[in-house]
């Protein structure tokens, strides 16, 4: 498995009609700051973490947010931490 570590915000695919497709195996992503995946009007966001991932972010994850967006979340034997969660907003 992968790591990824972030001491600041992490942002991916942001912006209206974006893409963002995150998947973990057997991988940890950390955050100490906000996490923002997929986000502004039309956008479509794919998040699957599985086999023992672990994602933990210390503030707030928002994922998919803005009109129209469409979210796809799949986790399967794994582990999501975080301080608040937003899905679809």
């Amino acid at each position: 498995g992968s790591t990824i570590s972030s001491d600041g915000n992490f942002t991916v695919a942001t912006g209206n009609n974006s893409n963002a497709n995150i998947e973990l195996d057997a991988s940890k992503l950390s955050v100490n700051g906000v996490s923002t995946i997929g986000s502004g009007d039309g956008s479509i966001t794919k998040f699957k973490i599985q086999n023992g991932s672990v994602v933990t972010s210390s503030s707030d994850m928002t994922l998919a947010k803005g009109k129209g967006t469409q979210a796809n979340i799949n986790i399967s034997s794994s582990q999501l931490n975080t301080g608040s969660l937003s899905v679809g907003e």
